[in-house]
């Protein structure tokens, strides 16, 4: 097959590979779109190697559009497979369809081959308890689709709450020229507190070591009555935030548990006994006078600005607390047993 591209003319050998693979998707999209015309006599069973490689992200994302279409199509009669590493690749509303497949080590120290997948079925019921069966089903495409697709792909995964504690861990980790990518160690942000269940929950279940982090929130009543807050709407938040962390650590498996943890860390989980910003207050200043400092000079920004948040995590003198120091420590060495 020769390409003509003006006066030149070339054979497709000749071409480079992301046109090589442009011209696959073209003859894909061309199979797919001819589905529709009548069933076919033989079965076709497409296995793909990395679908995405010396592709733009649109034109990935249109390839597995491609071939989630060839897939369903009743009269394609085609089994799609594929090995990718690309988050794109993955498809949150056919969660049941992933196969996580990864090497570690058996009790002889010798390598071996691990494959795991998970149903709804069995998110439900590792949150029974904890998480209705409704919440589960109608949020775990949007965790998948927002929160964990690179998460799949880690050694081991920090789950956060927000995205400004993602930002401050991620920047006090390249502090010792170590950032935790380097170690095959992702930061995911859960969206908040209660989320944290879900997100745990399906990264667990696919043999994906995680490191949980939350904030017990001991100030939350003196904050909302600094704003002004009703004395019962107080109260009723103060209750909820230790019923909250109460629960939490009793799904973390803890057997010591208080409705107040003190700020520590555990092998499987860190707490900060109010929130992660009053402990750096406390044991860090130089990271709050770091951040004014960019704020001044023009170069960060307020309102718990993420870039602001991470570079001064970065920059700042002094040392980080020793916790955040523990969670680092922990989920590196989370990451280097599962490789």
């Amino acid at each position: 097959m020769n390409i003509i591209d003006g006066p030149v003319e070339t054979t497709v050998e000749r071409q480079g590979h992301g046109f090589q693979r442009a011209m696959i998707i073209a003859a894909l999209k061309l199979l797919s779109d001819r589905g529709g015309e009548g069933s076919r006599s033989k079965a076709v069973c497409l296995a793909i190697e990395e679908p995405e490689l010396y592709q733009h992200p649109v034109q990935a994302r249109a390839f597995s559009q491609v071939l989630r279409k060839i897939a369903e199509d009743p009269n394609q009669m085609a089994q799609v497979a594929y090995a990718t590493h690309n988050p794109i690749f993955v498809d949150p509303h056919h969660f049941h369809e992933i196969r996580r497949i990864s090497r570690v080590r058996n009790s002889s120290s010798h390598r071996a081959i691990s494959i795991a997948h998970v149903r709804v079925d069995d998110v439900i019921e590792k949150l029974s308890g904890f998480v209705p069966e409704e919440r589960v089903r109608k949020q775990i495409g949007a965790a998948i689709l927002n929160r964990l697709p690179e998460a799949l792909f880690a050694s081991s995964v920090v789950l956060v709450e927000g995205e400004t504690d993602k930002a401050i861990l991620e920047g006090a980790a390249t502090r010792d020229g170590a950032p935790l990518a380097v170690e095959g160690v992702h930061v995911a942000e859960a969206g908040h507190k209660t989320a944290i269940y879900l997100s745990h929950a399906v990264l667990t279940l696919l043999g994906i070591p995680c490191f949980a982090v939350f904030d017990a929130d001991s100030g939350v009543g003196a904050r909302m009555e600094k704003n002004g807050r009703k004395s019962r709407d107080i109260r009723n938040a103060e209750l909820n935030e230790r019923a909250e962390n109460h629960r939490l650590l009793m799904y973390l498996g803890q057997s010591r548990i208080s409705d107040l943890p003190p700020t520590h860390a555990d092998i499987g989980y860190a707490v900060f006994a109010d929130c992660l910003e009053a402990t750096l207050k406390s044991d860090w200043p130089e990271w709050g006078e770091k951040v004014e400092e960019l704020i001044q000079s023009g170069i960060g920004y307020s309102e718990k600005n993420t870039y602001t948040y991470a570079r001064a995590a970065f920059e700042a003198s002094g040392e980080p607390p020793f916790v955040i120091k523990q969670i680092i420590q922990n989920v590196k060495a989370m990451a280097r047993q599962g490789q």
